[in-house]
């Protein structure tokens, strides 16, 4: 078996072990007394989270905001992680009302081309009837009603279709409980034993309820089905209308072959109400599809509120963040969050499905600078997001006697007319879909207390200032591990006993693992595990390797600290001597 490197976690009690090969660098954790399995870096690092750092991120932290960030959002990840995860599942949730609502809009503009179709050809069709001449007045009679019983038949074909759908829906509910049943486990739980009757008895309700359920549906899906497809030799309404229009359509037939003298006008009619026949079908067919997809707009809408609700919640979740963090650096840092700071994922989105328009790349940044820097700027995104969408849908070649739709708020934000004209032509409703799925981010804002009340960007404080700040900050905040590497560099030795005295409280609330070489940390600070290094090559000062481990009160810890800290008891004493102690 190849060497690698093994690391113990104890997590509430529970023994998590992960070890990594050397070989290949695969990762397996063991929790508790299950075996060892594939894991991921991502997998651990969520688990088993460990706040590391070393002190010169600490003191260049301003440099780096994504370091900074992390004081805030390592506390939380958890939170944090739940939060992205409800986030992903309210844009997935998005996306699919998105769709339907699309397809319910596509529709309602198919019906309308299809009636104002209908129209124009039954209109066609009557005036073709209304030349025929040479037909009786009983023929005359059946030609006139052929619109009425047309009229019926549709209504009719339309609640059959209506049945149809609802029996479907029905089915896809009855498959549900059946899979819900297949599911029951044959017997209750036994245990708790005193409650073992109830148990049993709340699941044979709910087998009775299911069986129930079951029975009732397939009663609906018959009775719908009977509509739908009723049976030929059935005596039904359904079967008797059937007959009585068949019936007519034959007389009408009849009564249109005898007018001889119109055999160009005949088939002309015949064309035009098989064509009218056929948009009647698709029409009722799309009326009863859009019936189901009634609701597709509300739903868009709640989805969308739902996902805008969960940027608000993490929003929430880092300001209370940002104001412990306050709180636990004793007010030498002060963290506020500016909601809806930072549009440049908007802005780089939007560039990039403009590409090609010739709407300047500056007049873009200016609209994600109007949206951020505006006195709401969550509504002015929202306005901004709503003109844009009404740009994707706009259509030229669909639009009858309809404008290009009125953008104020682009407007305002120094977009000209033939640039909203561009932009309608390369908007999609798609594209538009992924730029309401790209949040305005809030962005924390960090400083540094000067001097009572007198606060500057944590940016503009010094090095020491900033690592003695964050350093506090740390060892005030309860949590994972905490492993800090040198953490004596760009403090002075003053700073470093507060920092000693603070060590004393922190230990009792999470663990502290720091690499030092200052004996205030390791002696004064009272290090319950003393571990220190050496070399296998001393020549070269290569191959590090553990000299050893223990207590501070263990000789050879307490000779090592000399040592290396203190360069020797000699070199200590001298230095004694030296003060005059």
């Amino acid at each position: 078996m190849g060497e690698g490197v093994t690391v113990t976690y104890m997590l509430n009690g529970v023994s998590h072990v992960v070890r990594r090969s050397s070989l290949d660098g695969a990762v397996q954790m063991k929790i508790g007394r299950e075996e060892f399995r594939p894991c991921s870096e991502e997998e651990v690092r969520t688990l088993l989270p460990i706040q590391a750092y070393s002190q010169k991120q600490l003191s260049d932290v301003s440099v780096r905001i994504d370091e900074l960030t992390r004081f805030i959002t390592a506390p939380i990840k958890g939170d944090l992680d739940r939060l992205d995860r409800k986030a992903a599942d309210r844009a997935n949730n998005m996306r699919e009302t998105f769709a339907t609502r699309q397809r319910f809009n596509e529709l309602n503009r198919t019906l309308a081309n299809r009636v104002l179709e209908h129209q124009s050809i039954t209109g066609q069709a009557e005036s073709l009837k209304q030349s025929l001449t040479g037909l009786s007045d009983a023929d005359r009679q059946t030609l006139d009603q052929a619109n009425d019983y047309s009229n019926a038949n549709t209504e009719v074909e339309r609640w059959q279709a209506s049945a149809e759908t609802i029996r479907r829906k029905v089915d896809e509910l009855a498959q549900i409980v059946t899979d819900q049943a297949g599911a029951l486990s044959p017997v209750a739980p036994d245990k708790p034993e005193a409650e073992a009757a109830i148990l049993q008895a709340a699941r044979q309700a709910y087998a009775n309820f299911l069986s129930e359920t079951q029975t009732a549906l397939n009663t609906l899906s018959q009775s719908a089905e009977a509509i739908a497809e009723p049976a030929p030799e059935a005596d039904a309404p359904w079967t008797q209308w059937d007959t009585k229009y068949a019936a007519f359509r034959a007389r009408y037939n009849e009564a249109v072959e005898r007018s001889s003298s119109h055999r160009e006008r005949l088939e002309q009619l015949r064309n035009l109400e098989a064509r009218a026949a056929e948009l009647a079908a698709e029409s009722t067919r799309t009326r009863e599809t859009l019936a189901s997809l009634k609701s597709a707009g509300t739903l868009f809408d709640t989805a969308r509120g739902e996902w805008l609700s969960a940027q608000e919640e993490r929003d929430a979740l880092l300001t209370r963040e940002g104001e412990a963090l306050t709180e636990r650096s004793e007010g030498a840092i002060r963290v506020t969050l500016k909601p809806y700071a930072d549009a440049s994922a908007f802005v780089d989105l939007l560039r990039q499905n403009l590409t090609g328009s010739r709407v300047q790349s500056a007049k873009i940044e200016d609209l994600g600078q109007y949206i951020v820097t505006a006195e709401a700027p969550k509504m002015t995104w929202l306005k901004v997001l709503g003109e844009l969408e009404k740009l994707a849908e706009f259509e030229p070649g669909n639009a009858v006697a309809e404008e290009r739709p009125a953008a104020p708020t682009l407007t305002a934000a120094g977009l000209k007319l033939d640039q909203l004209d561009r932009m309608a032509q390369y908007l999609k409703p798609e594209t538009w879909l992924s730029l309401a799925l790209t949040p305005i981010k809030s962005v924390p804002v960090y400083e540094f207390r000067a001097k009572e009340a007198d606060y500057i960007p944590f940016k503009n404080a010094s090095a020491g200032q900033q690592a003695t700040a964050l350093l506090r900050t740390l060892l005030n905040q309860p949590g994972p591990p905490l492993i800090v590497d040198q953490p004596e560099e760009d403090l002075d030795n003053p700073v470093m006993l507060q920092i000693v005295e603070q060590l004393w409280a922190a230990k009792r609330i999470r663990q502290i693992v720091f690499a030092s070489h200052n004996a205030n940390l390791v002696v004064n600070g009272d290090a319950e595990l003393v571990i220190w290094f050496g070399y296998r090559n001393s020549d070269d000062q290569s191959r590090g390797t553990i000299k050893g481990q223990g207590a501070i009160d263990i000789p050879d810890a307490r000779e090592a600290i000399k040592q290396i800290m203190e360069g020797g008891e000699n070199a200590f004493r001298l230095r004694r001597e030296k003060y005059g102690f």
